[in-house]
């Protein structure tokens, strides 16, 4: 029994079934791409309002629900696997005086050089963040508090030459807390981070 002969019983079988249930094989075809392209649609969809919900808008970093659930996760993993983690906030420094001084336009274009800058200088797998207004998250797996350091100091190089304007030296505060040292929560080392910028920001204006 040859080939020819086998599809064309096929083909006859299936067009007794579609006579069957009413439908012809082009009735088929059409509903199966009907739901295809719902499908799609629906995916589209769900992919706009997670974003909405898990995207800054400024930025199109991730936002603060996304960062915290991120960050938890993150935490799993290092508790699992026993890797380093690490958690770094970053507070752009006088950004009232940014906004009043140049305008909000000026200050929008910064917050989102700055968030350029972060997303080409960490790995995919970092977890980056504007969690409100100035302020900017990081979550950094795997590296040892050297290599964090090292990441955290050609950080503040790259942002030292964001510009602003001619007369205007764009400055962040920064904080870093270590998981088990700091805490073993999302929000032990968010308070960890969080006190050690604020602490790094008033050491600052103390010399000025």
């Amino acid at each position: 029994m040859n080939f020819a002969y086998m599809q064309n019983i096929l083909d006859t079988t299936v067009d007794k079934i579609y006579r069957l249930i009413g439908y012809s094989r082009d009735d088929v075809v059409t509903y199966g791409k009907f739901r295809i392209s719902a499908s799609l649609k629906s995916n589209r969809k769900f992919q706009h309002l997670r974003e909405l919900v898990y995207k800054d808008e400024l930025t199109g970093l991730l936002n603060r629900r996304a960062f915290l659930e991120g960050a938890e996760r993150s935490i799993q993993s290092a508790t699992i696997l026993q890797h380093q983690l690490n958690l770094v906030f970053i507070d752009v420094d006088n950004f009232k005086q940014i906004n009043d001084t140049y305008g909000h336009a000026a200050g929008d274009e910064a917050l989102i050089k700055l968030a350029q800058l972060l997303k080409s200088s960490l790995r995919g797998s970092d977890i980056i963040a504007r969690i409100g207004g100035d302020e900017f998250c990081i979550v950094i797996a795997g590296n040892d508090n050297t290599e964090v350091n090292n990441i955290l100091s050609r950080l503040k190089q790259k942002i030292s030459h964001v510009q602003v304007s001619e007369h205007w030296a764009f400055t962040c505060s920064y904080g870093i807390s270590a998981f088990l040292k700091d805490g073993i929560t999302t929000d032990d080392l968010y308070k960890a981070a969080d006190n050690a910028m604020y602490a790094n920001k008033r050491m600052k204006y103390a010399t000025e």
